[in-house]
């Protein structure tokens, strides 16, 4: 007796031993991480920051600060809680784009915190995995917190919502394991606990970016994948709970698809070159390239810019096969659940995971970031597998040579983020078909070698291309940033062709934009202002872009701008004033008392005024807030137009 009472005790310290150590092997190893990850916080702001955090600029008071946080429009939510968290570096804006990085690498690594957490309270109800918990959870945690596919979004700043969206799914999948301990001993106290787990957890994670709200299938997932077969609870009604916390999202997701189709299928024609049936079939294939970065990571096809046409794949044999495959392999997971359960949790995860990206179908193709949590269920395949060999340090040495591994890729992906050279090379050659990457390349072309060189590299891009009326857009706002160009006239002219015949859209508007301001200053004087505007005009008329009215109104204002700088005063302020009221902004209307003023009507100034402190937008909070900013705006415009001082 008194021996079994020593080996027991034995037992214990020995586990606990191994528990410190590994917890010592993952401190020394997350501080790696994050030194790794600040060679990389210093990169420029990327496409998508602006979009998200230039509303910090005007954020100077408490009411301001509600607009920013609640009047957001990045998603149906408005991602509350990113927004939130976005004001901590309110004082970052914009000179300092490392800070913002900072704490998303922080972020990262709490979240890996919480995978180890999870890991080890799920593979210890293993049967026979108790000993091996610790090495599992601690090689898992590390090997995705050193995954090379996870830096463009732990380093684009925006995509702190898919870091904090993470961080709540995984507290609340943690919450929930911990109440499902407590079960057996307090039932109460375990349901409770379960039950706030998935609810303030959805909750938040869902308010922090949407497909945070698929955190229940996640639970349901691990419950009835794995625990229920390693550790059954004898409460009534338990698996029928859990199978409806897996199914309940998935079917709303499903129901909503099934109601909102035709809408999803309008605003892809509007806002995309693709239908919404080239983006369906397109992702079967897309999701075998995800699994292959994931497994076998290739750092030299990875980085923040995969918006190129090769990732569109209509309805053809491809996606067909790729289809089946995830059929396919989705059935020999079900069929293998018994004997082989993790396989169906992997499989599972990845694919739930990969249901709802964001917002809803109609999104680019590509983000490497939509894999932050997805990547765990196909990285624990090989991790566990590592952790089955009889010998523990056998698997420790594979394990310490896979973190190892990973740790230099990261170091090599890296790179390209600390020193721009290398990273616009590298993400160019890997992606030379995308915008993206050419507009990053141009502006890193035109900080070291001139604007002439840049030019010439987006002319070049341009006839690459022919027939994509983005790059040609792009091409000819790089154009119009010249004195002197040789190439205008001609290359206008094929964008007034590439229009007729292809379809444009959001980022043509933009670029086409940046070359009304241009010619607006004096620029490019080739350019004739009756020829862009009728442009903007064949836009205006037949383009589907125009079934947007934040489109709309921005092509109704460049046509009055046109008009006015042709000296027709009148008719550019009625199509100005027609855009301000399809989509009233600050902008508009600071253009339009600026018009106004000028043209010395300085009533119906007051009248527009008047007319904008009535109309309450949406994203700001409260009356006085926007009428602060009505107010700013139209001093500014008053300022503007005032006549000079002379001595």
């Amino acid at each position: 007796m008194h021996f079994s009472w020593f080996f027991f005790k034995y037992k214990q310290s020995q586990q606990m031993s191994t528990l410190i150590s590994c917890l010592f092997v993952l401190m020394i190893g997350l501080a790696y991480v994050y030194f790794l990850y600040s060679e990389g916080w210093f990169a420029p702001w990327l496409f998508d920051d602006s979009f998200s955090l230039e509303g910090l600029a005007e954020v100077y008071s408490i009411q301001s600060a509600l607009s920013y946080i609640i009047g957001n429009n990045t998603g149906p939510t408005g991602r509350p809680l990113s927004m939130l968290t976005f004001l901590l570096n309110l004082q970052d804006w914009d000179a300092n784009p490392a800070a913002f990085r900072q704490f998303n690498t922080i972020l990262h690594l709490l979240n890996a915190t919480l995978v180890a957490a999870i890991t080890w309270l799920i593979v210890r109800a293993a049967p026979h995995w108790r000993q091996r918990a610790p090495g599992v959870a601690v090689t898992l945690a590390l090997v995705w917190a050193l995954h090379p596919l996870l830096v463009s979004g732990v380093l684009s700043a925006v995509q702190r919502m898919t870091l904090l969206s993470g961080f709540f799914v995984l507290l609340g999948v943690l919450g929930y394991l911990v109440g499902r301990q407590l079960v057996e001993r307090r039932p109460r106290a375990g349901l409770l606990l379960i039950l706030v787990s998935v609810g303030f957890g959805t909750a938040l994670a869902g308010l922090s970016k949407e497909n945070g709200f698929l955190l229940p299938s996640f639970i349901g997932l691990i419950e009835l994948s794995l625990l229920s077969r390693w550790q059954p609870v004898s409460v009534k009604y338990w698996r029928a709970g859990f199978h409806l916390l897996l199914w309940g999202p998935l079917l709303v997701f499903l129901g909503y698809i099934l109601t909102h189709w035709s809408g999803m299928q309008a605003a892809t024609e509007i806002k995309r070159a693709y239908t919404l049936d080239e983006r369906l079939w397109s992702q079967t294939v897309i999701l075998w390239d995800y699994s292959r970065q994931i497994l076998v990571p290739d750092i030299r096809a990875m980085g923040p810019f995969q918006d190129d046409p090769s990732n569109l794949r209509p309805f053809g044999l491809v996606p067909l096969v790729a289809l089946i495959l995830w059929i396919g392999v989705l059935g020999v997971a079900i069929g293998l659940r018994r004997r082989y359960p993790l396989l169906l949790f992997g499989v599972g995860l990845f694919l739930i995971g990969h249901l709802l990206e964001s917002t809803a179908i109609p999104l680019e193709l590509y983000f490497e970031h939509r894999n932050y949590l997805p990547s765990l269920g196909l990285l624990a395949l090989p991790v566990v597998a590592i952790w089955r060999f009889r010998r523990w340090w056998q698997s420790a040495v594979l394990s310490v040579a896979l973190i190892g591994g990973m740790a230099l890729l990261l170091s090599l992906t890296l790179r390209g983020w600390e020193n721009q050279e290398i990273g616009v090379e590298r993400w160019v050659k890997a992606h030379p078909e995308s915008l993206r990457a050419m507009v990053h390349k141009a502006q890193w072309v035109e900080r070291y070698q001139g604007l002439a060189a840049a030019a010439e590299f987006t002319l070049q891009a341009a006839d690459r291309r022919p027939h994509d009326p983005e790059v040609g857009a792009y091409a000819l706002a790089a154009q119009c940033l010249l004195p002197k160009s040789l190439f205008g006239p001609g290359l206008f002219s094929h964008l007034q062709q590439t229009l007729a015949s292809e379809k444009a859209t959001p980022a043509t508007l933009t670029y086409l934009e940046h070359s009304l301001n241009q010619r607006l200053k004096g620029g490019c004087p080739w350019l004739k202002p009756a020829d862009l505007r009728g442009v903007f005009q064949g836009l205006l008329d037949g383009s589907p872009l125009m079934g947007d009215r934040t489109l709309r109104s921005r092509v109704l204002v460049n046509i009055g701008l046109l008009e006015m700088s042709e000296g027709d005063i009148g008719a550019g302020l009625t199509s100005i004033l027609q855009g301000f009221r399809l989509h009233r902004t600050y902008q508009t209307f600071t253009l339009l008392v600026e018009s106004l003023l000028s043209a010395h009507r300085e009533a119906d100034a007051r009248t527009l005024m008047e007319e904008f402190m009535a109309y309450q937008p949406r994203n700001i909070v409260t009356k006085a807030e926007h009428r602060r900013r009505v107010l700013k705006a139209y001093e500014a415009a008053a300022e503007k137009s005032a006549p000079a001082e002379t001595l």
